[in-house]
């Protein structure tokens, strides 16, 4: 059997294509490396990354509010030295930091001015391995999938983008295109499952009346949002403890509502329960869950009495409702404050829009505990299920 050239060319086109792909992936992935122009952002055992890139004539450090949160403004090369730097700004409509360096020689990305939909990019990521003390490094990639003015959206296969903060995106020729940011974050409803109402292992709980929420809450932290580059950006000068501290209340607050929510969806469901939280429970909310579960520690046997005769135990059933509705205030108060310091996050108009943005988050979340402790003045502890219910 012979095959004539066409039906050669044919057969072995997918093969050729394979290989200049992969070929061009391994080139691309020599050359986004770059470890020399990539830096760590180094906060006690934790960090994030940032790169070195030269804008105006002049080479700086770039990265995100979002990876100083994460990482603190201590920036070190790949061998571990420091990175001398002088003046801080940001800019005013992104989310862009950069650092003017010293050392001007220092090896440096060049920014590239072409995005177009679907084009590939590369992500490169550097993080400090406490354990070998030495910095590792990760690339992924994905095309762009949304094109803005300031921003545009890569679809990458990353869980987490938030932990990509700081990162360059790189085209295929070598040129960065952007800094990998954060997207705002939404509230989410998600629907109940018995395994999912659980904050300790033990605990399970059914809805068994309809002033019992039938789900539970979650954020949606949005997928990877990175922020564009151009000459017309307006820089505003920052102080670095003031940075620092903007940085660091975005950080807190993100770990402070993935650990609050738990607490919260177990709460809204029977406020007269216990709540069997483990050793990693936030250090804010402890005193407030420790005092809780002391006050409810007798609940199941109070319901038990109300069950039997409501009209003889009525006052002891008010006295469990203003409990309970003591405990949501206090409960709220946690969100209430971080919506207040969130909003004082004002180092420039871009920042001021995402921490308002953020905020309103938590001010749903007081809303939410608002109207559930609301019901309670007119709904009976024994309409709820309680921790001795049988599953």
């Amino acid at each position: 059997m012979t095959m004539s050239r066409s039906n050669i060319i044919f057969f072995i086109l997918p093969f050729l294509s394979a290989f200049l792909l992969i070929s061009s992936s391994k080139a691309a992935e020599q050359n986004f490396s770059s470890p020399e122009k990539l830096v760590t952002l180094k906060n006690g055992g934790t960090s994030s990354c940032g790169f070195i890139a030269k804008q105006d004539g002049k080479t700086y450090v770039f990265t995100s509010l979002h990876a100083i949160g994460m990482g603190g403004s201590t920036i070190l090369k790949k061998d571990g030295k420091p990175v001398k730097t002088t003046q801080v700004e940001i800019a005013s409509d992104r989310d862009i930091v950069r650092f003017s360096i010293d050392d001007q020689t220092m090896p440096a990305f060049d920014f590239g001015d072409i995005l177009k939909m679907d084009e590939p990019c590369t992500v490169v990521t550097t993080s400090l391995n406490p354990e070998k003390n030495v910095t590792d490094m990760k690339i992924s990639s994905g095309p762009v999938a949304g094109v803005g003015s300031a921003f545009f959206n890569i679809a990458s296969s990353e869980k987490n983008p938030y932990m990509l903060a700081g990162s360059p995106v790189i085209s295929k020729d070598g040129k960065v295109l952007g800094v990998v940011s954060a997207d705002i974050p939404s509230l989410m409803k998600v629907p109940m499952a018995v395994k999912d109402v659980k904050v300790g292992k033990k605990q399970k709980q059914k809805p068994k009346s309809k002033s019992a929420p039938e789900f539970n809450y979650s954020i949606d932290w949005g997928g990877t949002v990175c922020t564009r580059i151009s000459n017309d950006t307006k820089w505003i000068s920052v102080k670095p403890q003031e940075l620092t501290a903007t940085a660091r209340t975005l950080s807190d607050s993100r770990n402070f509502i993935n650990g609050y929510l738990p607490v919260l969806s177990v709460w809204l469901l029977n406020p007269y329960a216990q709540i069997n939280a483990g050793d990693d429970t936030l250090p804010d909310i402890r005193p407030w869950l420790d005092e809780h579960n002391k006050k409810t520690e007798n609940n199941a046997k109070y319901i038990s009495n109300i069950r039997e005769d409501a009209n003889h135990f009525q006052e002891q059933a008010r006295q469990m409702q203003d409990s309970a509705r003591s405990d949501g205030v206090r409960f709220s108060a946690f969100s209430s404050s971080r919506s207040t310091a969130i909003r004082n996050s004002k180092l420039s108009p871009y920042m001021e829009f995402y921490s308002s943005e953020m905020a309103k988050m938590f001010d749903e979340i007081c809303q939410i505990i608002s109207a559930r402790y609301s019901t309670l003045s007119y709904i009976y502890p024994d309409d709820l299920v309680t921790n001795d219910s049988k599953n």
